[in-house]
């Protein structure tokens, strides 16, 4: 089954203050960028299953990301302590850290339809293809929408072009990706878009993935 659901990106609307986003148990820290389309950003996950292989009753995953956003390839990761990174690798990916970014909030307005502050003419459209938790495998499924996985297609408008700039998969029992925001990158005409989703346990709504795609607002790149 599929669904649309249409941005439309023209007034502007920007939270204040935190560079930290986050759920009750996870969340992500944007910490710099560099000149040829790189982000930095922290993750933080809580959860209570085996943390690479060492056991353990509870563990929290910090870890460090480089992630290109004219490809959407992650290319370094490293899990680090208490948020605290070597900045020699940062210096190594030419990312400048800035921590003072602001996250551009959608803002909901009617039947899906969202106003964004990236420029008048560019809209986000979202297709959501679903398969629903018909045989109840997942716990407390109207918490997710009865959804098993989902599975989000993104596309960008800018006057007639239009382009794709990713695909999102949920993972079992968990909601489909929400869309969260954006960063615009200080160096280029680039966007970072956030999505999240998250699994619903023992009637609570816990465990949140977050995914990152890159955007160019390049005209030229709209066919």
């Amino acid at each position: 089954m599929k669904k649309l659901l249409l941005l439309l990106l023209c007034v502007p609307f920007i939270c204040f203050g935190q560079t930290w986003d986050m759920t009750d148990y996870d969340r992500y820290n944007i910490v710099g960028w560099g000149e040829d389309g790189l982000v930095a950003y922290t993750l933080f996950y809580s959860n209570y299953d085996e943390p690479h292989g060492i056991e353990d009753d509870y563990y929290a995953d910090y870890s460090l990301n480089i992630h290109d956003l004219k490809t959407d390839e992650i290319l370094y990761t490293e899990y680090i302590e208490d948020d605290i990174y070597d900045n020699l690798i940062l210096d190594e990916y030419n990312i400048v850290v800035d921590t003072s970014n602001e996250l551009h909030h959608s803002d909901f307005y009617k039947e899906g339809h969202y106003f964004l502050g990236i420029e008048q003419n560019y809209t986000l459209e979202f297709f959501e293809d679903v398969v629903y938790d018909i045989h109840e495998d997942c716990s407390c499924p109207e918490l997710n929408g009865n959804i098993s996985t989902s599975t989000l297609h993104v596309f960008i408008n800018y006057n007639s072009g239009r382009k794709q700039v990713g695909s999102l998969e949920s993972e079992k029992c968990y909601s489909g990706f929400g869309f969260k925001g954006y960063y615009n990158s200080p160096f280029e005409d680039r966007i970072l878009l956030v999505f999240s989703s998250t699994e619903s346990l023992n009637g609570e709504m816990r465990d949140t993935k977050f995914e990152f795609i890159g955007c160019s607002l390049n005209p030229s790149t709209f066919k």
